[in-house]
Parts: structure tokens; sequence; C-alpha cells
């Protein structure tokens, strides 16, 4: 059954790949060109509707038995748009730009996901327009890649785009999941912006394991012997206030140091509205919130209300080093923290 979307965006960094107008001449996210259709306007002008379907593409293969062969994953926007926008989805269409689209819709899901459109174009001078993005595919994940067979996905758990795994090379480097494949560009390091690091050595009363990080069992296992482990994504969401929420279930808790408040674990969420490189991220005024300190076993959840003119969200979690974490089930949900799911379908 469709799932009608309250907002939907798509965006084509073209624009911003080709920009010099950063610091440096690197790019301004505010370069990008992103084109934001919602259920929500004055009048007809630009008022839209935006679906998601999922249909089974069933073969029949006798004596009445049914085989699912694949499924068609689509995303269908109708409405009445002005000449300019009409003539940028045409070319997008015409010119098969790959975008990336998101959105949110209104049982509380996220849309992400990244491909091309067909525009369907209707007569009059104010017509009515019509486009979609659609993919044929099997379901479920790339054991490879670790990204979602069809090209998007559409589920409480806004990351769930990509499944929460080791990295399929390497077990002992970052997953995947924070953006270490395309459609999306990778940032990791041993600090992060905002973030303050121990200010005395801490101790522990073992000493760290060889392998300093490893995914097994579901978890991300985290115990670093040299420096603080930051481990973060970004994903496009130009939509403001909206309610986020990143959460990850932490267990096997060692704090780094009892006596340094500071020196402790935690998870985070921010947004943003440009981006030119590492430690050159513009952050809105109230726009973050981190979980701050954890010293035990359990649920952490950082929490934002986007505001106007948020382009970017960006979330991770950070290990003190000579501390220890596993993390698990993560999250990003809308309105309330939301049990851990994958798409599966």
């Amino acid at each position: 059954m469709p799932s009608q979307l309250v907002k939907l965006a798509l965006i084509d960094e073209a624009p911003y790949i080709n920009s010099t107008a950063g610091s440096g001449g690197a790019p301004l996210e505010t370069d990008l060109d992103i084109e934001v259709f919602s259920i929500f306007q004055e009048g007809a002008q630009d008022a839209s509707r935006q679906v998601v379907s999922i249909e089974a593409n069933v073969i029949n293969i006798e004596n009445g038995i049914e085989f699912i062969e694949s499924k068609t994953y689509a995303i269908d926007v109708v409405g009445l748009f002005d000449q300019s926008r009409r003539t940028k989805i045409k070319n997008w269409s015409k010119n098969r730009t790959p975008l990336y689209v998101v959105g949110y819709g209104l049982d509380g899901n996220i849309l992400y996901g990244y491909g091309a459109i067909t525009a369907t174009v209707g007569t009059g001078t104010n017509m009515s327009f019509r486009f979609r993005m659609q993919n044929e595919a099997k379901g479920g994940y790339d054991a490879s890649t670790t990204l979602h067979s069809s090209g998007f996905s559409y589920s409480p758990n806004g990351k769930a785009y990509w499944k929460w795994t080791a990295r399929p090379s390497n077990s002992t480097l970052v997953p995947l999941w924070f953006n270490g494949n395309d459609p999306a560009g990778i940032e990791q390091g041993t600090d992060s912006p905002n973030n303050p690091s121990p200010n005395s050595t801490p101790t522990l009363d073992e000493t760290p394991t060889s392998s300093p990080q490893d995914f097994s069992g579901g978890l991300w296992n985290v115990q670093p012997a040299t420096g603080n482990v930051w481990s973060w994504f970004w994903m496009y969401f130009p939509f403001e206030g909206v309610n986020l929420n990143l959460t990850f279930d932490a267990t096997s808790v060692e704090e780094a140091n009892p006596a340094v408040s500071t020196a402790n674990h935690r998870c985070f969420l921010r947004s943003y509205t440009d981006y030119y490189g590492y430690n050159d991220w513009i952050r809105l005024p109230s726009s973050a919130h981190d979980s701050g300190i954890f010293e035990d076993d359990g649920t952490q959840t950082a929490s934002i209300i986007t505001p106007t003119g948020t382009t970017v969200v960006m979330g991770g979690i950070g290990t003190i080093y000579n501390g220890r974490v596993s993390w698990g089930a993560p999250r990003l949900t809308i309105g309330e923290v939301k049990p851990f799911t994958e798409f599966d379908t």
C-alpha cells in the first residue's frame, strides 16, 4: 500500500562538486541544487502529492503456485509547478542526473536514496506535472556494499539504507554504515568537531585488546589504546522543524577515567547549513544536542529539532582512549526513540 510523504527533496550535487566558493576554494553546501516538495503549500501553485510504493512482481509457475521474482520500488510525485521548476525537473530526467532523494512520511518513516527520475509532462500553461523514481530489485542488502539493493529505503530508521554489519573486507575497519560507500562520502578521524578530548591520561583496569576495534555479534566493539575514536556519518536532510533522534545501545561500557568528567564516551547529533571540509562545519545555533557523557550500559540518544537553514545532519559516536564500548542497534528516528529496525523489504 502506498505511503504518503509530508516532504520530499531532490538534491543535485553537481553544482556543489564544481563550486569553489568555500574556504580555500572548496565547495559550499549552499551550492547544492535542492528542490523541496511538500503537501503543505499556500494555494494550488507548487502543491504536490508524493507517495512511496513497493509492489511485488509475481510469476505464476503452475497449479496456482506463485513466485515473487522481484519488487518495484517507486516514488511518485504529482503537482502544479511553475515553469522554472518544470524545466529543471525535465532536464534532470532527460540527462538522467543522479540525485539524492530524501523525505519523511505521515507515518514517521524516513526516505533516503539515490538515483535518477523520469518526468511526465502534461498540457497547458500551468499544467499538472508528474515525475517518478523507480528501481526494480530483489530486495534486501547487497553483501559487498551493505547498501539496500533497491537504491533507497523507507523505514522508521532513517539510516536503514545501510545495513548495520561488519565491513565486508575487514571487520576491524569502521563499518560501511558510517558512510563508507557510495552514494555518500566518508568522514572519520581520531577527533570530532566541538567534542572535548581527555585532559588527563586515563587508566583502565586491563590492557586494551590487540585489535582495538572490531565488529561481531551485531556490535561495533571499540577499545582504543592511544587515541579517541570518533566515527560519524552525514546525510542530507533539508527540512526544518523536525525532531530527530540518533540512538545507540551501549554495552560493555568501561569509562576512561571516572575522575575526569569530560573524558568519557558520547553519542551526538547535529545539523548544519554548510560543509567545506573536515573541521569546517558551520553549526547552526541551538541545533545540536550531545547525549553527554555516560558511564554505564544502556540506550544513548542525542536529539535535535532541525532549525531553519538545515541542509545536512551529522551524527556519530565517540569512544575515549583506554575506555571501551560495544555499540549496537543504531537508529535515526523522527518524533520519538523507536526500536531498531532495518529495511528488509
